[in-house]
């Protein structure tokens, strides 16, 4: 049966924490390190694995989609299919664009992997569990934020009548000011439109050719 192909590999399967953080004093284990562990599996198993990663826009947020099915060599029939969102932080200290982009794809492509191959890595410093414990260490910092000017349905005036610049449509105003500032003075309305943007192909060219 198809499914049994997947348990062998799950069984099999040894993904070792073999890259380390000398900042943080951790070991932790990244997609690349468990995609070079999984093929000779795949081979051996008579199965392939396809990875497809894409932006799609949740609201007013850019989320990065990871997908990885796993495929029946023998009749090309889907086995398994897992999917991982990611959302972009507002910013990360020390990464330009393209580089807070790719962490958010990044975490979303490792732990999909983990869950269709069945890895436990619920301890590691990226995960949601890890960072909040260590969020609850940390003491609240105030931050001082200047007033925007305001009409009379509290809008910021500069923020109000954009429209996206790859199809026109009017973009509501908070999530006009959250492109603006996170992506070079651009504006989209969905992330189809980001996606076919100029910009979007400049920055996800930077980032492959590093």
């Amino acid at each position: 049966m198809a499914m049994n192909k997947l348990t062998e590999i799950q069984v099999r399967l040894k993904a070792p924490k073999d890259k380390k953080n000398t900042f943080g004093g951790y070991t932790y284990r990244s997609a690349e390190s468990i995609l070079e562990a999984v093929k000779p599996l795949l081979k051996d198993t008579g199965t392939a694995l396809t990875l497809n990663d894409r932006i799609e826009m949740v609201g007013d947020r850019i989320y990065v989609r990871a997908e990885r099915t796993l495929w029946n060599s023998e009749n090309d029939a889907q086995i398994r299919t897992a999917v991982a969102y990611r959302r972009e932080p507002e910013n990360k200290k020390g990464m330009d664009e393209a580089q807070v982009t790719g962490s958010a794809s990044s975490y979303a492509r490792k732990y999909r992997l983990n869950g269709l191959f069945a890895i436990d890595d619920n301890k590691d410093p990226d995960t949601d569990e890890y960072q909040t414990q260590a969020k609850k260490a940390e003491k609240p910092k105030k931050e001082e934020l200047k007033p925007l000017p305001m009409d009379d349905d509290h809008v910021p005036l500069q923020w109000q009548n954009r429209t996206c610049e790859i199809c026109g449509k009017p973009v509501r105003p908070k999530m006009a000011e959250r492109c603006f500032n996170k992506y070079g003075g651009h504006i989209f309305c969905s992330g189809e439109c980001l996606g076919k943007s100029t910009y979007w192909k400049l920055k996800t060219e930077k980032e492959s050719n590093k």
